[in-house]
């Protein structure tokens, strides 16, 4: 949650930044083509950049012997570009003034700066003029009063500062609140994690007591079932078991005392069986003629 409202601050902060930076920009011009370190392919320049720029041409203007040679320098509240494709010189259209001092660039000191108006002053060297009406001016409109040294800066309104310090300041507001209701909601999930590792804990251990429960219930032993951890020491009678044939193999008992009396029944019908051969044999000799062995002799 932490991550994605970083995420959101880095957001809003990038678009915060492209929004001053559009909202304090204005033209630049200048009839001076010394761009020695200055890259105008920039879509916006910062002031800092154009400063050392007015300084030197303001050096080279006051260093000349020519007394006459003075550089003008227009501040104009509203400045479009117009048309500027019969002038030498160069145009930034986007040159960023973090605040309002910075529309004040630095001349040099061998110069002798005036300011508020346009005519010609023998002892000034720099004239600056500040124009604020309310209209809206062109750069072709100043390039037309013929000076030889010119410089046309844009002076941005400001107007949008005071909107956005004060977005800044909602922003603040807004993000705190945003981490401190983050921070309420991972509080809550955490214990609510908390919870739920309690309730499968319990559960857990409940289920181990059933487990338990269950050996117990199905133990092939004669012992009783306790609760308890340690078992009661129940007193054992002294009975001895009998084991033979029968308690044994209990599961044959029932064919062994079938096959005994089949084998009996057997038996007894083999017993008669001879006794009765016996007899007949008796009885078959009883059939015999007797032979009077005497008389026959006689």
């Amino acid at each position: 949650m932490k991550f994605q409202g970083l995420n959101l601050l880095a957001s809003t902060l990038s678009i915060t930044s492209l929004v001053n930076a559009f909202s304090d920009t204005a033209i630049f011009y200048s009839n001076n083509n010394n761009q020695l370190s200055l890259n105008t392919n920039d879509y916006i320049i910062e002031s800092k950049s154009i400063a050392p720029l007015v300084l030197q041409y303001s050096e080279s203007v006051c260093s000349q012997q020519d007394s006459n040679k003075q550089l003008y320098i227009y501040r104009v509240k509203q400045l479009s570009k117009g048309d500027t494709t019969d002038y030498d010189g160069f145009i930034l259209n986007h040159v960023h003034y973090p605040s309002v001092d910075d529309l004040h660039f630095e001349i040099s000191e061998s110069c002798v700066v005036k300011y508020g108006s346009d005519e010609q002053d023998s002892n000034a060297n720099v004239i600056i003029i500040d124009v604020e009406d309310d209209q809206i001016h062109t750069i072709d409109e100043f390039l037309n009063k013929g000076h030889e040294n010119l410089i046309i800066q844009g002076n941005p309104s400001f107007k949008h500062h005071k909107k956005l310090k004060q977005f800044a300041n909602d922003l603040n507001e807004m993000l705190d609140d945003y981490f401190h209701h983050g921070d309420e909601e991972d509080a809550e999930l955490h214990k609510r994690d908390e919870d739920v590792d309690d309730n499968e804990q319990l559960e857990q251990e409940i289920e181990d007591d059933f487990r338990q429960a269950e050996s117990l219930v199905n133990g092939e032993n004669d012992e009783p079932v306790t609760i308890f951890d340690k078992p009661i020491a129940i007193a054992q009678t002294n009975q001895t078991k009998v084991n033979n044939l029968f308690t044994k193999y209990q599961f044959f008992t029932s064919g062994i005392w079938s096959g005994i009396i089949v084998s009996l029944l057997l038996l007894s019908i083999l017993y008669v069986a001879i006794q009765w051969l016996g007899a007949l044999e008796v009885t078959y000799s009883s059939f015999e003629k007797q032979v009077d062995y005497d008389k026959k002799n006689e």
